[in-house]
């Protein structure tokens, strides 16, 4: 909590990935800028069942299923800027501080699921890449992290199947 909070105030771009799931403290709250968080722990940040509206992904209904849950969130989570949400298979969901009635949807990516081990760190690690060192476009970012977490689906390992710069280039990502 500390070094979030010092980051914060340095002015830095705070990121939290909670897993496993714990409750939010009042100055984490305030400290971290973007979450990003699969559907279990999204299920806990915003009291709705993300993973049964996974079964059936349909993006305009999801919209107005989470439309109190997200300004909730923004109600209470004054430092938040990024809300992302990874869904698997199904790819990844997000919304800004600045449109926070917007969802954006990255499609998931059609790969084997070999070992999906790290695969949401591997989307963070892509999504925050891209996002705030490239700055890319919120969109294009989620697009990015999709591709690392689909990329160490489809491979046996962690480190060994992270994709390097060259290989997210020659798979057009927007890089």
């Amino acid at each position: 909590e500390a070094a979030m909070v010092l980051g914060h105030q340095a002015g830095h771009v705070t990121v939290l990935n909670p897993s496993p799931w714990q409750a939010i403290s009042a100055p984490m709250r305030h400290a971290v800028h973007t979450y990003i968080v699969n559907s279990t722990e999204a299920s806990a940040l915003l009291g709705t069942d993300i993973a049964a509206l996974a079964q059936a992904p349909d993006w305009p209904a999801w919209q107005a299923a989470l439309r109190e849950s997200v300004a909730r969130f923004w109600a209470t989570h004054d430092g938040a800027r990024a809300l992302v949400i990874t869904l698997g298979r199904w790819g990844c969901m997000g919304w800004l501080r600045e449109t926070p009635t917007v969802l954006r949807h990255a499609p998931g990516l059609p790969v084997p699921e070999i070992d999906t081990i790290g695969c949401g760190d591997a989307f963070a690690a892509g999504f925050c890449w891209a996002r705030y060192t490239q700055g890319m476009t919120f969109e294009n970012a989620l697009a990015v992290g999709n591709r690392c977490g689909a990329r160490l689906a489809a491979h046996s390992g962690v480190l060994s199947a992270l994709p390097t710069l060259a290989q997210l280039r020659a798979e057009a990502m927007p890089c």
